[in-house]
């Protein structure tokens, strides 16, 4: 499974509904696509509860890169710490009832499985951290 933390409570992860993608735009350039989605049935356990912080969570949480081009050299081994301009330019967010910014995020992949994720998200005006750990069942895929 995984896991998809925020604020120490783990959401987390449906493997069947997440996926990390490189395409190479050449010249060593790529471009990379995450999308990591909470699993249903851990959000409904977080959330059931009217006393649970989680209550007006709908759905689970999904972290999103969308469009990022980065020089590679090894894209079987990458470390990116995003920076203020690529919140900009990039879509880059963690979506939970509403497309929410995020801060201070860096991202390790390692032996093209091992996915880490942890950065600051603003739900809604309050300031949480979150955390992925996810080791993906195949391949990055490469085009």
């Amino acid at each position: 499974m995984g896991r998809f933390i925020i604020d120490n409570d783990d959401f987390g992860i449906d493997s069947s509904d997440s996926h990390v993608q490189l395409k190479s735009t050449g010249s060593g350039i790529y471009e990379l696509r995450i999308d990591i989605q909470g699993d249903k049935a851990q959000h409904r356990r977080l959330s059931e509860s009217e006393s649970s912080p989680w209550h007006w969570a709908m759905y689970p949480p999904n972290f999103y890169v969308r469009g990022f081009r980065i020089a590679l050299k090894d894209i079987n081994d990458i470390e990116i710490r995003f920076t203020v301009n690529d919140f900009i330019k990039y879509n880059i967010a963690l979506y939970m009832m509403a497309h929410n910014n995020v801060e201070d995020v860096a991202l390790k992949i390692q032996d093209a499985r091992i996915l880490q994720i942890s950065g600051v998200v603003d739900l809604m005006g309050r300031q949480a951290d979150f955390r992925i750990d996810w080791i993906r069942p195949t391949q990055t895929k490469k085009n």
